[in-house]
């Protein structure tokens, strides 16, 4: 695992230890048993300079075995434009499907409630490339396997009502991309450094 990617690990590890250590004392509402659902909208931060930040779009759902603990899945949309010296080559995007679970420590803040976590995915990242007119003209086409993805993150959900909750995370997301390229009857391959920083923020609802 590169120093990079292990430093990354350690700063997650020390933000949401730190928050259960702010808040050991607290206790908030029962939630077992409430599901819920959330949108969210933010950043998409790679690694590779290379790799042009983007927006990103997501929804989430989830459902809580006990009070601490809870299970989800979630699906996202990112795309951002491949160029070169102003020279477009097409666009790249991407739709993560990750199965999640959740570790909370709920807080009363009298008549609200603020309950930050920790989150741990997998699944699977969908590529795709829509090749430029350039590329298609010449005859070029671009494919993208779907590839395996994890996630590791920290977030916080704060209720102003019993239902609704304001929701802010942070994670990051360990993915490669392979891609294929067919040119003028020969091809070759690559592995794309993926990996990246999403940042969001958005609306949930639980149900009772």
């Amino acid at each position: 695992m590169e120093a990079e990617m292990k430093r990354s690990i350690v700063l997650i590890i020390m933000l949401f230890a730190l928050i259960v250590c702010f808040t050991i004392l607290a206790h908030a509402e029962e939630s077992t048993g409430r599901f819920s659902v959330g949108i969210v909208g933010g950043g998409i931060f790679p690694k590779d300079n290379d790799i042009d930040n983007a927006g990103y779009i997501g929804g989430n759902l989830a459902y809580g075995v006990n009070e601490y603990f809870a299970v989800g899945a979630e699906i996202g949309y990112t795309s951002w434009n491949v160029e070169e010296d102003s020279v477009d080559f097409g666009d790249v995007s991407a739709i993560p499907l990750l199965a999640d679970v959740y570790l909370r420590y709920p807080i009363e803040l009298g008549e609200s409630k603020i309950v930050p976590y920790g989150v741990g995915g997998v699944g699977v990242i969908f590529w795709d490339y829509e090749e430029s007119s350039l590329l298609k003209n010449n005859g070029i086409t671009v494919n993208m396997d779907p590839e395996l993805g994890l996630k590791l993150g920290g977030g916080v959900d704060y209720f102003f009502t019993k239902n609704f909750a304001i929701n802010a995370e942070a994670s990051y997301i360990w993915s490669d991309a392979d891609m294929s390229v067919t040119a003028f009857g020969s091809q070759a391959a690559a592995t794309i450094d993926t990996d990246a920083w999403v940042v969001c923020g958005g609306l949930k609802y639980y149900f009772d």
